[in-house]
């Protein structure tokens, strides 16, 4: 799939610190209400369905990458995505 037909995801709750990969990114962490693109689906030792999210800065540098609850992410459509 081209990264400009992954789904994106408006971030919905504050997800944990140790959920946000820090090597990765400029050191931003996740808030409510950024848009980022869903780039895996994967099932957590818990059971519970996880994604990893990208969040990218408008010149298409990562900010943030972050393993995500289905709970604390909604889908949106990507003509209302938007670029920070």
């Amino acid at each position: 799939m081209k990264r400009s037909e992954q789904p994106l995801a408006r971030v919905k709750a504050t997800v944990p610190r140790d959920r946000v990969d820090i090597t990765l990114g400029d050191g931003s962490l996740p808030q409510v209400g950024d848009i980022a693109e869903v780039d895996h689906i994967f099932t957590a030792p818990s059971g519970e369905t996880m994604f990893i999210v990208i969040c990218s800065s408008s010149d298409g540098s990562v900010r943030w990458v972050a393993d995500m609850l289905e709970t604390e992410i909604e889908a949106i459509p990507r003509d209302q995505g938007r670029r920070d």
